[in-house]
């Protein structure tokens, strides 16, 4: 050997052992450059090419080594041993069959260490090879996977909350991120810039919600556009999706009198300002004037025909499989029976929840509470440097001085959230109109309607009596009518009548966000939604001929993954990847930047001005600050952190400054910026617990949920090798998962680490089984494991449970289920906690992918038939459990369940 190859090699062998994977290959190939028939230099190039999870060029240096190692019989066989491994890490099962054979043959009449892992491989290569129409067909995995449910179910499934108006501040999706040349500090706020993007540009709104960010990225656009020249390849997509019909339904009800203003050319006409006043009242009011309901039905209807009719606007496109529920909302709001008093004293009961739910919650909401209360002390100041101390003590704010409340104060006049409590303080006239909603529980008329409600005139003269307010009452009765569309069907039939307590006077602020400026002054509500509407209608009128808006009804999640494999969509050549990405809130109910990261980073372009938007309102009051929301989903602790573990960047905003915004890194990511093998494998391991036991914490109205079920921790794995982690790490994590016991430090929430031991598992093998059978077509690597589960071998199951207990509000909690015999009357967690470290045969499984109607009782999961036959044969129960405080429900007899059908082969894709 050449003496400078030799010394070459050993520096290579010191930076591998160091890790330092890519210099190590470095120094390889120089001693290779210098002993091209010297085998061991590529065989090492090899094992640092294999170590990094770059299998390709692996594979190159493996057959180089191979062509001049003839009589190294050990070393061949190494190497054949990790080319079969290569190969599978890439799916390429045929190749890795005629390897393994070949290395069968090395190994024949030579006793060679390899042996027993040559025939573990050539097992599970033979095995693959049984299913390998299955193995390595994407299609209809993703197909099964979109079947499957995302989250824990809730413990009552029946309906879902509408949420006519929505809390947050209203922005253009299209500012405040960043470019290229300037630092990204937080209170930054640039604009995207649609003339500098590659069209289509394309946006997207999870949770579309009451459509306030949309129209505000419409007037961003339209004011863009006025700087612009060229419109021949100019056009925007507008993607925008919510779990509720009704909500699209509404919003297709606005757009169409936002387009009959749009075609009306004097804004300042008594056409145009009768209409913008109706509009104000369908808007934002749940109880109208007849001649505001009667343009309202004639609204919807117009709606319904064009529908109907395939007649509408080509601005507009609404997904085929979502018609079918817009309309049946829209027919319902022709049918609306409520009374306007209804609707009134509904309001003042919602009004009175909200009250007593906002008490449970310290600190920083009670803050805000208290300075809009007392939003008069800040007239037109920014800061909190003219408010007496008396005040500042009276707020309830956290800090041990005077000087460290006015700074937290100072921080919160900054946020949006103040500014909505705050609206009232410098319009004298929205103040009025804002106490007589307060006691009345409707909106006072705007003035150039007026005429039409003698009876409201003194109103505005605060000259009113016991004999004006009781003409008052019977005016309202006579004359005012239910807003149709602030009640959705199955929420009605699901809990009765449940209006939003918000008055329109808080509400329009951050509807109307800062399209238009609310400059101090004797201002009435109608003089800003006349701004508004105006603008908006202006704005429509100048893009409609170059923007697309599409409406689609279904879950985010399942709409996100179901993007590239959606045959209408891809004919229309609708985009599936997003410059632009608003998800409201919707991250606090379905697991916050860890729910962000696996489901909807991967629909986001990879460009430097790409980024993700999202709110924290349900819990805003649960963390000290933006880190540790962050923390308490992902077990980050950093948001730095994020980029090593997850591939995503903060780029601005906390929870009471801008919103959070994320964006997603390069992938894959370089060396240099991956964590280290046991820190990944330790998170990991971490991750599976929290999922599958979440930590227990109290219940409040104001809640922290962790509804993702064993599905997102692959799905977590999939995010790593897409960031550059090598496959073999998560291929041998995997088969230790499923063998049902693995040595490690991690432990179950709230411990997360102990000292390194082996850790039983078994209770969770089954949701583990049915998730790996479902990913593992999807998953870029075969999972090295002689126990891997075969999705032929799941079935469905379906068991009718009792009525659920006394669970709490409908929307408190999420279930898991529960497979334990009778006698089963352990603490859940603490004695799973306690069996998984003792290694104990296990006394119960838990289950966190199945799903459960509330209204039929049912529950269905998957299952391998041996394990239930077991689990019946012996006399076993299902109970559900929530899972904040692991309360158990009622158990019922195992042998009641059925068996439902096998997996379908066929894909047909579907939301």
């Amino acid at each position: 050997m050449n003496e400078q190859a030799q010394i070459l090699k050993e520096e290579g062998n010191a930076l591998y052992k160091k890790g330092n994977l890519e210099l190590a290959i470095e120094k390889y190939s120089q001693a290779s450059k210098r002993c091209p028939d010297d085998p061991v230099f590529q065989s090492n190039i090899s094992a640092a090419y294999f170590e990094l999870g770059r299998y390709e060029p692996c594979l190159q240096s493996i057959d180089l080594s191979l062509s001049v190692a003839n009589s190294n019989i050990p070393l061949q066989a190494k190497l054949l041993l990790r080319k079969a491994r290569c190969l599978l890490m890439l799916k390429r099962l045929e190749d890795s069959k005629q390897v393994i054979e070949q290395l069968v043959k090395v190994c024949e009449g030579n006793s060679l260490p390899i042996a027993e892992e040559c025939k573990s491989i050539q097992k599970i290569i033979e095995e693959s090879l049984l299913h390998k129409e299955y193995l390595l067909n994407s299609e209809v995995a993703h197909h099964h996977l979109l079947s499957l449910p995302k989250y824990r179910p809730a413990s009552d499934t029946a309906a879902l909350e509408y949420f006519v108006i929505g809390h947050d501040a209203a922005s253009s999706l299209l500012s405040g991120s960043f470019n290229k040349r300037d630092s990204l500090t937080l209170g930054c706020e640039h604009r995207l810039m649609v003339s500098q993007v590659v069209p289509p540009v394309s946006v997207f709104f999870g949770g579309v919600g009451d459509g306030r960010h949309t129209f505000s990225t419409l007037v961003d656009i339209a004011e863009q556009m006025k700087g612009m020249k060229d419109f021949s390849k100019f056009s925007v997509h507008f993607t925008m999706i919510d779990i509720k019909a009704a909500a699209i339904a509404r919003n297709l009800v606005i757009l169409n009198l936002v387009d009959k203003l749009s075609a009306i050319k004097n804004k300042e006409s008594e056409e145009a300002i009768k209409l913008m006043a109706k509009m104000q009242y369908i808007l934002l009011a749940a109880v109208i004037p007849s001649y505001a309901c009667d343009l309202l039905q004639e609204t919807i209807l117009e709606v319904e025909t064009t529908i109907r009719a395939n007649a509408l606007p080509p601005y507009i496109y609404i997904q085929q499989s979502s018609v079918p529920q817009i309309l049946k909302v829209l027919n319902y709001w022709k049918n609306v029976s409520f009374t306007s008093w209804q609707f009134i004293e509904n309001i003042n009961k919602k009004q009175e929840e909200i009250d007593r739910a906002m008490n449970e919650v310290k600190g920083s909401k009670d803050m805000l509470r208290n300075m809009g209360d007392r939003a008069g002390f800040f007239e037109e100041q920014d800061t909190a440097s003219q408010i007496p101390d008396s005040e500042i003590e009276k707020m309830g704010v956290p800090g041990n001085t005077i000087a460290e409340k006015r700074k937290l104060i100072n921080q919160l006049l900054s946020s949006d959230s103040a500014k909505r409590f705050q609206m009232n303080s410098d319009n004298m006239p929205v103040a009025q109109e804002s106490a007589i909603y307060d006691q009345l529980k409707f909106m006072i008329p705007p003035i150039p309607l007026m005429d039409a409600h003698p009876v409201m005139a003194k109103l505005r003269t605060d000259k009113i009596n016991d004999t004006d307010f009781g003409a008052l009452q019977e005016h309202i009765n006579s004359d005012f009518k239910a807003n149709p569309t602030f009640v959705d069907e199955e929420w009605v039939n699901f809990v009765g009548l449940s209006l939003t307590g918000d008055s329109p006077y808080q509400a329009y602020a951050g509807y109307i966000g800062d399209v238009v400026e609310r400059k101090p002054g004797k201002n009435t509500l109608f003089d800003f939604m006349k701004a508004y509407f105006i603008k908006v209608a202006n704005a429509l009128s100048a893009t409609k001929q170059y923007i697309k808006l599409e409406w689609m009804v279904g879950e985010l999640c399942n709409i996100a993954q179901s993007l590239p494999f959606d045959q209408e969509r891809l004919k229309l050549n609708f985009p599936i990847t997003f410059d632009r990405i608003l998800l409201s809130n919707i991250p606090d109910y379905t697991g916050g930047t860890l729910f962000v990261a696996l489901y909807i980073m991967p629909i986001l372009k990879g460009v430097y001005y790409s980024s993700v938007k999202f709110t924290v309102l349900l819990n805003s009051g649960r963390f000290k600050d933006y880190t540790e929301y962050s923390k308490t989903y992902t077990l980050l602790p950093t948001l730095d952190s994020h980029g090593s573990f997850l591939g995503v960047k903060h780029q601005l905003g906390d929870i009471w400054e801008q919103d959070p915004r994320w964006t997603s890194l390069k992938l894959p990511l370089p060396t240099s910026q991956l964590a280290s093998y046991d820190a990944v494998i330790l998170w990991l391991i971490q991750m599976f617990f929290f999922i599958v036991l979440p930590v227990e914490r109290a219940h409040t109205s104001f809640r922290i949920e962790f509804p993702l079920n064993l599905l997102s921790f692959i799905e977590l794995i999939k995010r790593l090798v897409a960031m550059g982690y090598p496959a073999h790490w998560f291929s041998t994590l995997l088969a230790n998962l499923l063998s049902g016991e693995i040595s490690t430090s991690a432990r179950p929430p709230p411990v997360y680490k102990s000292k390194v031991s082996k850790i039983w598992v078994k209770p969770f093998l089954p949701d583990l089984e049915l998730a790996v059978a479902v990913y593992q077509p999807i998953l870029p690597f075969v999972i090295t494991s002689p126990t891997r589960p075969d999705l032929n071998n799941l079935k469905k199951y379906s068991i009718k449970l009792s009525k659920l207990g006394p669970f709490g509000p409908p929307k408190s909690s999420v279930l898991g289920l529960r497979f334990a015999p009778e006698s089963y009357t352990f603490n859940l967690p603490q004695s799973l906690k306690q069996d998984i470290e003792d290694k104990y045969k296990p006394e119960c499984y838990m289950m966190s992918i199945f799903e459960w109607d509330s209204k039929s009782l049912i529950a269905t999961f998957w299952c391998n038939p041996k394990l239930m036959n077991d689990m019946i044969r012996e006399d076993w129960y299902v109970t559900p459990v929530r899972t904040d405080n692991w309360a158990p429900d009622r158990s019922v007899p195992l042998k009641n369940g059925r068996e439902e059908k096998k997996w379908k082969k066929r894909p047909v894709f579907r939301r």
